[in-house]
């Protein structure tokens, strides 16, 4: 019988386990990683995995949900930094597209999110829709774009 009382975390365990999960998950997928890659490249024991998330999925979905927060972070700061619309919007948008240069992990995540058809993800709030739609595309295309459009899309010149 599966306990569903919480289970108290080491917290550098923890971050270990999602930040080698976030890598394997963004180069190979879901289905082609192995919980024992996972924990090889966290330097931690596979029973970990199951302790402090239950499943392969429950990690993923914890994964999705650690990038999910630092988007959130990054949201709230920007907006709270600006002093008129104008100035929260642009924040924020460079906020964003920052964190991608900083994650690229994240693309191929949701990329690969997308093949699962979304199974893993919880919510997504509101501004995760623009963010997608503005700075994803960017990102997720940045290569066949610059060639196409015969411009550097990965210069933060070109962006601005």
């Amino acid at each position: 019988m599966v306990s569903t009382t919480p289970v108290a975390r080491n917290p550098d365990r923890t971050r270990r386990l999602l930040r080698a999960a976030l890598k394997r998950f963004a180069q190979q997928g879901f289905h082609a990683v192995s919980v024992e890659a996972i924990v090889d490249l966290a330097k931690v024991n596979k029973r970990m995995v199951c302790y402090y998330f239950g499943s392969k999925d429950a990690l993923f979905a914890a994964a999705l949900v650690a990038v999910e927060g630092r988007i959130g972070s990054i949201e709230f700061h920007a907006v709270e930094l600006g002093r008129d619309p104008a100035e929260k919007r642009a924040r924020l948008w460079e906020r964003y597209f920052a964190f991608l240069d900083d994650e690229p992990e994240l693309t191929r995540l949701l990329q690969w999110e997308n093949f699962e058809k979304g199974r893993h993800l919880t919510k997504a709030n509101h501004l995760l829709i623009p963010f997608i739609g503005l700075c994803f595309i960017d990102h997720s295309n940045r290569f066949s774009l610059s060639h196409s459009l015969n411009l550097d899309l990965g210069d933060v010149d070109v962006k601005r």
